[in-house]
């Protein structure tokens, strides 16, 4: 094995590097890259994107196992010199650089998003635009399935034509014919079958606590949210105390700085996304909405909530009921009781995780 490089002096430009992409933002974005430290952070970094990886010493000497050979180029830092560049005060004595993800407000919409509505876009695909797929399941051996939706749905004729015969003009006959039960159905079916894949998005305005950014991140991953937009003036994600926070989310959950926030949000709302604030003129208890469409909440400043402009472009304000003499709750809080509740009503209609044993 070749002997590893070895870094002993805070005056390295490698280590100055590293200093420099901690503290300044500015600095990450020209250079596309962002510093994770720990080992979980480590060992959860996507190998495609992992640039460097330094190591102190004495972790080196204790955990070198725990190195796989494809985690990149591999430096040893003295732990002075590791010590030095460190945002933690007791480091475990690894970091890597990474590079950035980037994403657009369209991926903010999930993996399988009908972007101007899923009960719409189902629809027409399933009404208007399956006629060759209908034919080819009903010739390829689906002829007791697509017996049965016929036959439920539609006249004998179009039975007869699409089972018997499968004739183009029978097939067309029956599609057009159940163009209203298999509208029913694609409705039942976007909530049954694809609840989980709706948008459910958090728009996050001048947050400014690395703390509650990346509780948000990493509670968000876990109650299924797809994306996350944020306004330029929110604190950056790939800070490192924003980034400790998120526990590894930051590498899977899509996200979006945006200059025109409130303009991106008339953009999703275009886009079939509701826009729920909770707000103080809410009159509805946050569970009593229906998250299992296409939903967006919107969370404010600390100290500030909301900017008025923004405020104006929810499609609802709600509240979550709070006992005593308390008027708001942490931002943080706040997200992850909104997005559970989204989470809770989904899989009501369709399970998303298998059953707690």
């Amino acid at each position: 094995m070749a002997e590893l490089k070895k870094i002993t002096s805070t005056s390295n430009p490698a280590i100055r590097q590293l200093a420099q992409l901690m503290k300044k933002p500015k600095l990450r974005d020209e250079q596309d890259l962002f510093i994770v430290e720990g080992i979980k952070m480590y060992q959860e970094a996507p190998r495609g994107r992992l640039i460097a990886t330094y190591a102190s010493e004495s972790f080196y000497q204790k955990h070198r196992e725990l190195l796989p050979a494809d985690g990149g180029p591999l430096t040893l830092l003295s732990d002075r010199v590791f010590e030095s560049v460190s945002d933690t005060r007791s480091p475990q004595g690894i970091l890597c650089l990474v590079r950035q993800s980037h994403y657009t407000w369209r991926e903010l919409l999930g993996e399988g998003t009908a972007v101007e509505g899923c009960v719409q876009e189902n629809a027409r695909g399933t009404v208007e635009g399956r006629e060759q797929e209908v034919v080819r399941r009903a010739v390829k051996g689906r002829v007791q399935e697509a017996a049965r939706g016929v036959v439920e749905g539609c006249a004998p004729e179009g039975t007869q034509g699409a089972v018997e015969g499968c004739a183009p003009e029978g097939a067309r006959g029956a599609v057009k014919g159940c163009a209203e039960e298999m509208t029913r159905e694609a409705v039942q079916g976007c909530a049954q079958e694809s609840a989980h894949r709706q948008p459910l998005v958090m728009a996050l305005e001048n947050l400014q606590d690395p703390g509650n950014l990346g509780t948000i991140v990493r509670t968000a991953e876990g109650a299924g949210v797809t994306g996350i937009l944020l306004s330029d003036t929110c604190v950056d994600l790939y800070n490192p105390k924003v980034i400790r926070s998120t526990m590894g989310s930051i590498y899977r959950m899509p996200f979006c700085y945006v200059t025109d926030f409130r303009g991106t949000l008339q953009l999703l709302k275009r886009s079939g996304v509701r826009w729920y604030a909770a707000h103080l003129k809410g009159t509805d208890a946050h569970d009593q909405q229906d998250y299992t469409g296409p939903t967006g909440f919107l969370i404010g400043n600390e100290s500030r909530g909301l900017t008025d402009e923004t405020a104006a472009l929810a499609d609802y304000y709600i509240r979550i009921p709070m006992c005593g003499r308390v008027e708001s709750l942490n931002a943080a809080v706040a997200s992850a009781i909104l997005m559970y509740e989204a989470n809770r009503q989904r899989r009501a209609v369709t399970p998303l995780f298998p059953p707690l044993s």
